[in-house]
């Protein structure tokens, strides 16, 4: 097993217990955050992070997906808006041609 002693400890701002942030970016530079978890030893900690960090395409694939069926859903109701006009014509000249046997 590894030791885990640093020399110098990153300082982040503190007064946010629940800012997780630094958790939540997994850049290749967040060594020190990684390294501390790793020397934490606790596995649901570092579980969680995990999650946490995976959290991020989750939640992108879930946005772009919602915007593809907004504009889908703005499509179709342009389509419905047609298809009632479509109706609307249609018993209009059925209206017009049942008056026209009516009165003949």
């Amino acid at each position: 097993m590894t030791h885990c002693s640093t020399s110098t400890s990153p300082s982040y701002p503190t007064g946010q217990d629940n800012n997780l942030n630094i958790f939540y970016n997994d850049h290749p530079f967040n060594w020190a955050v990684s390294f501390a978890l790793y020397c934490l030893g606790d596995p649901g900690v570092i579980g969680d992070v995990f999650s946490l960090r995976s959290s991020y395409g989750h939640l992108k694939a879930l946005k772009h997906k919602n915007d593809t069926l907004a504009h889908l859903i703005a499509n179709l109701q342009q389509e419905q808006e047609w298809h009632n006009e479509e109706i609307k014509k249609f018993t209009d000249d059925t209206v017009g041609v049942q008056s026209h046997l009516v009165t003949t």
